[in-house]
């Protein structure tokens, strides 16, 4: 079976973002040529995702309001820092921050 990898590239800004990625997977697979097969799409990232819901506004209001429930957006997470430490010199620094 024929593989083949494409990549979509998506701009975000902070906070909790939903996107719809449908129309651009869909054209992928339709300019692949493929007939039969699987898309497996996902994201590199520790605080992104790819998950399927309807695309409906009230829905995803709905999940972004549980997702602030769940992970406030006004607190401060110990990830935050490690972040701001690679991003300082990420030359000088081991992966854990050291």
């Amino acid at each position: 079976m024929p593989v083949m990898t494409k990549k979509i590239k998506i701009s975000s800004g902070e906070g909790t973002e939903i996107t719809n990625i449908t129309e651009q997977v869909q054209e992928l697979v339709n300019s692949s040529g493929l007939k039969e097969g699987i898309a497996n799409v996902f994201v590199i990232g520790s605080t992104a995702s790819v998950s399927t819901i309807e695309f409906e506004p009230n829905l995803v209001n709905d999940m972004k309001a549980a997702l602030e429930r769940l992970v406030p957006s006004d607190i401060k997470y110990a990830h935050t820092k490690t972040w701001a430490m690679i991003m300082e010199k990420p030359c000088d620094r081991d992966i854990d921050g050291s």
